[in-house]
């Protein structure tokens, strides 16, 4: 029996959620000791990105989703959405902050990357569906460049093919 993508989305994510509060605690009690607030951010940042592709990666090769893309898109943006909503009634409800806060963390222009790391969230699954699909055929392309698709496999034939 295949296991559900869904039912292995919401595990996975809270496998992310562990994760990212043990990475924000990391950043309070460690990262900020020898850097500034704001590059200690950065840093922490790229790390739940990096773990949130790595999680997408497992979670693609175990449910197998590659091949259905309407399916990778679903689990992404449950992913975003969740992890958005949990910030927001953390910072909210929780935590009593008020909107002003709790909205800062969207802002790109102050040096925040919240929003990069959910626009993370939403396309991690479809990356890592890519990346397996290029690791599959052997391709030493980069996996973010673009193929016309039916091309895949032609290439220029040497002066000895002609």
């Amino acid at each position: 029996m295949r296991p559900n993508p869904y039912t292995w989305t919401l595990i996975a994510w809270l496998l992310l959620l562990a994760f990212a509060v043990a990475n924000g605690a990391f950043r309070s009690l460690v990262l900020e000791m020898f850097v500034p607030p704001l590059p200690a951010h950065w840093l922490s940042s790229l790390i739940l990105m990096t773990a949130t592709f790595l999680v997408a990666l497992a979670l693609v090769r175990l449910t197998r989703i590659q091949r259905r893309p309407r399916t990778l898109l679903w689990v992404g943006v449950i992913w975003g959405v969740l992890s958005a909503l949990f910030e927001l009634l953390l910072n909210r409800l929780i935590l009593g902050l008020p909107w002003t806060s709790v909205f800062a963390d969207y802002n790109l222009l102050a040096g925040r990357l919240w929003i990069i790391v959910l626009a993370m969230f939403i396309a991690a699954p479809h990356l890592a569906a890519r990346y397996l699909r290029r690791e599959a055929i052997g391709s030493r392309e980069p996996f973010l460049v673009e193929t016309v698709p039916g091309t895949e496999g032609e290439h220029e034939p040497s002066r000895l093919e002609e």
